[in-house]
């Protein structure tokens, strides 16, 4: 997987990643200040790390409130929509 690919996903799946000066990969949640993306920011070793880490982040069980509010909604993503995989992006 490329960087740009996981870049992909984790904005399709409401968070940020970027590859850091230092080698690692900073996934955080969308959308915030900059200060509370850093306070949740996770620095992965790899890709693969990463993008577990942006799941993790986004598999709440609140994810149908917040999309029933209109903060979220519901997005398909080939080969990770299915299978059980929710995917949501920040409107």
């Amino acid at each position: 997987m490329t960087l740009r690919e996981a870049q992909t996903i984790a904005r399709n799946l409401g968070c940020t990643l970027r590859h850091t000066p230092e080698g690692e990969y900073r996934v955080t949640l969308a959308g915030l200040s900059p200060e509370r993306a850093e306070a949740v920011a996770y620095y992965a070793p790899d890709l693969a790390d990463a993008i577990a880490t942006a799941r993790a982040m986004t598999a709440h069980p609140v994810e149908r409130e917040l999309a029933a509010a209109g903060i979220v909604e519901p997005v398909n993503v080939p080969g990770l929509s299915g299978d059980g995989i929710a995917v949501f992006r920040f409107r």
